[in-house]
């Protein structure tokens, strides 16, 4: 198992690397935002514009780390270009061993991302004379289980179906529903425009209700990818 997670690490380090030089960027960008805003020409700014400022370099900087979890779909798809499945028939390696790296080592970055927003989220804190305070601190555990639930979603289909058809149907269906909400809500009236009012007015508590559930969806979810994960890989060039 240890060395199915080096292989991951190992093969997915240019973008994990291509994805900190950003993050890192947008972090330098923050910390120079708020020494003008100190001592710079943009000291009269606004304080709710300077916390709007504060609140974008805190959780912008944090999605973009979490993004990581999308390289699990790419080891999926470099995996199956190169014939891996092949290779490993000739080694003491199971299907569940194979997903299970995968899953461990999403699990590593998403856990490992989060600790970083939790630096950078700090680090902003203080250049921007602001506090990290704990709603916040509850955002980003929440917006680290929605990459979970993208990641855990996700890992079934693309074991079965490439990685550009999944795309490509995830692309036509965000399209479509955008282009049916699009006409409905510029229409104002309509069975979507009402659910789209509803969902917009109570989406804190939707999502509170999410992160209070949690500890009961998350293993559930778990248990169904992975089991499906499995399933699909080992129907994989049979």
């Amino acid at each position: 198992m240890k060395g199915l997670i080096y292989k991951e690490l190992f093969l997915g380090k240019k973008t994990y690397l291509g994805l900190l030089a950003v993050a890192l960027g947008l972090a330098i960008l923050g910390i120079l935002v708020s020494l003008g805003i100190r001592y710079g020409n943009i000291q009269d700014m606004a304080a709710d514009e300077v916390t709007r400022m504060f609140y974008i370099f805190v959780y912008a900087t944090y999605g973009i780390i979490l993004f990581t979890v999308v390289e699990g779909f790419f080891a999926i798809e470099r995996d199956k270009v190169a014939g891996w499945r092949r290779l490993e028939y000739t080694m003491p390696i199971t299907a569940k061993k194979q997903i299970g790296a995968w899953y461990l080592t999403s699990g590593i970055l998403l856990v490992v991302s989060f600790l970083l927003g939790l630096i950078n989220g700090g680090v902003m804190a203080l250049m921007f004379r602001r506090t990290l305070t704990a709603t916040m601190f509850k955002n980003m555990v929440i917006i680290l289980l929605l990459a979970m639930v993208l990641f855990l979603v996700g890992m079934p289909q693309y074991q079965g179906f490439s990685f550009r058809a999944v795309t490509y149907i995830y692309t036509a269906i965000m399209m479509v529903v955008g282009m049916i909400f699009s006409i409905s809500l510029n229409m104002e009236e309509g069975i979507l425009w009402e659910i789209y009012n509803y969902v917009w007015k109570n989406a804190g508590r939707f999502f509170d209700g999410f992160l209070y559930l949690s500890p009961l969806i998350m293993p559930a979810l778990f248990a169904v990818s992975f089991f499906l994960s499995v399933k699909a890989y080992q129907r994989r060039e049979k």
